[in-house]
């Protein structure tokens, strides 16, 4: 495509011989995204790399997103992980009361389901007397599926039988806190991930179950993996490793893959796109097919508009910023 083209020639140009390493921008947590545009990793990279600026842009959401987690693992923490041994995690939530203030509204609600939800985890293992290791952000190795810089887990449970050093079952948790669709754990590639670095990392004999906590939806939904399926699933995520990692791979501009891509604002597809749909709009049908695309492509254009308003923002607080200081 013109787009995988384009992104060649410029890596080649601009950086020689040099290969721009994306490994950071591969991870679990955008292997879906990264299936639809296998060049949003290098992208992200390269657009990280000439314009720092990116990585500062407010974005007020995603900090309170980033803000209840945090909340979320410290309850969880004080709950379960003490000296004295378990506490009331009511009693975990007085003692965030700081932390939650911080929190609009909507999402301490959100936290407070996702405590919930884990504490009846915890609960219902307990309950059919299996012996609980409790991980919070837990760390998971990815070179099992090629991905260098692995993953965290939100939480993690290892269940064992009792007096059996083996790990019979894992537990994977992942809070999601905006108002965003995720859809349903068991078509979560993120999550199967998770499963897939989980099973790697501790063989259970059971397999892994995963849970997909949508607090501010109000949606809860799980999925087991056995190991035969994890293995089935294996392939699909080094596909979309090796295709994000080859010399040019090729953009696709969508609305669910540059939603949250930080090379938004300087990807020559997207704008190609966006331009092509305007020229088209005239000639746009009034079938079902149609509708969706001019749906599609105006949620785009509107996600690189508010993009570039925040770029342009943080540009001129730094402008500012270097005024004064002069």
């Amino acid at each position: 495509s013109s787009g995988s083209e384009d992104l060649a020639e410029t890596e080649s140009r601009e950086e020689g011989r040099q290969v721009i390493d994306r490994a950071e921008y591969i991870r679990p947590s955008s292997l879906g995204p990264t299936e639809i545009c296998n060049g949003r990793p290098l992208m992200e990279a390269r657009t990280v790399r000439l314009v720092p600026a990116i990585l500062l842009l407010s974005r007020p959401a995603a900090d309170q997103g980033t803000m209840g987690h945090a909340v979320v693992a410290q309850t969880l923490a004080l709950t379960y992980q003490q000296p004295g041994g378990w506490t009331m995690p009511d009693d975990s939530l007085t003692q965030m009361a700081a932390a939650m203030a911080r929190l609009e509204p909507w999402t301490r609600d959100a936290v407070r389901r996702c405590v919930a939800y884990a504490v009846a985890l915890v609960d219902q293992c307990v309950q059919v007397e299996f012996e609980v290791t409790i991980q919070i952000e837990m760390h998971l190795s990815g070179a099992g599926v090629g991905i260098a810089r692995g993953g965290t887990a939100d939480l993690v449970l290892l269940c064992r039988m009792p007096g059996d050093s083996r790990i019979a079952l894992v537990i994977v948790a992942d809070w999601k806190l905006g108002w965003l669709d995720q859809g349903e754990a068991a078509d979560h590639l993120q999550l199967g991930t998770y499963a897939t670095m989980a099973f790697d990392k501790h063989q259970p004999e059971q397999g892994v179950t995963v849970h997909l906590a949508q607090g501010r939806r109000q949606e809860f939904s799980s999925a087991h993996y056995q190991p035969a399926q994890i293995e089935r699933l294996r392939p699909r995520i080094l596909d979309i490793v090796r295709a994000a990692k080859s010399d040019a791979p090729a953009l696709n501009p969508t609305i669910e893959a540059c939603r949250y891509c930080r090379a938004l604002t300087h990807c020559r597809a997207v704008r190609e796109r966006i331009m092509h749909a305007a020229e088209e709009r005239a000639l746009f049908g009034d079938e079902v097919a149609d509708r969706i695309k001019l749906a599609e492509d105006a949620a785009l254009a509107k996600r690189f508009v508010e993009e570039v308003k925040a770029l342009q923002k943080q540009w001129q607080d730094e402008a500012q910023a270097s005024k004064g200081a002069a």
